[in-house]
């Protein structure tokens, strides 16, 4: 498997813990997501990614996977073990609901490209972008502490796809170096 990833995108560190947790082998390769260079919107990246964002997987036969979420799920399919979804159904429900609460309420507001978007189209100060961030941020943490509440996992008592996803700090713990 191939890996196209950049060190700083929370979506790319999400599927390298989860590669890392599962414990498979995959090539590293670096999208500079800079906005000078770009590499997101060079044609050859493209042609893997016609989003033109990180994470992006390809698999030994070819196939390509988009998004974090999809290339988790697929990677609990491929591999169940370790479980990265809990066995009962309302668990796994609440792994999901604390999952997209942070990839689809909370990590859009801190990419590049909404970012650039704020300031460059909508003409916002850095300072403006920046409360406004925190603004959206903290509301989706409140939800997600409430939720979760004081417990060394977010659902059970192994890491899931929530711990996965959930925090940037505790994330850094089940990352690993690869």
């Amino acid at each position: 498997m191939k890996l196209y990833t950049h060190w700083r995108s929370s979506a790319s560190y999400r599927v390298r813990i989860a590669l890392n947790l599962k414990a498979l082998t995959y090539e590293h390769v670096t999208v500079d997501l800079n906005r000078k260079r770009s590499d997101q919107n060079r044609p050859e990246y493209r042609r893997v990614n016609s989003q033109g964002v990180v994470p992006s997987l390809e698999l030994d036969n070819g196939t390509i996977l988009m998004q974090s979420m999809a290339i988790i799920e697929y990677l609990e399919e491929a591999w169940p073990e370790p479980r990265l979804l809990p066995k009962r159904a309302e668990d796994r429900a609440l792994v999901r609901a604390l999952s997209q609460i942070v990839c689809a309420d909370t990590h859009p507001l801190h990419t590049t490209r909404l970012i650039g978007y704020l300031g460059d189209m909508l003409s916002l100060d850095q300072g403006s972008i920046d409360r406004w961030i925190t603004y959206w941020s903290a509301t989706s943490l409140r939800t997600i502490e409430g939720l979760i509440g004081d417990t060394g996992f977010c659902v059970g008592e192994a890491a899931t796809m929530a711990d996965v996803s959930s925090s940037f700090q505790r994330s850094t713990q089940l990352a690993g170096s690869g």
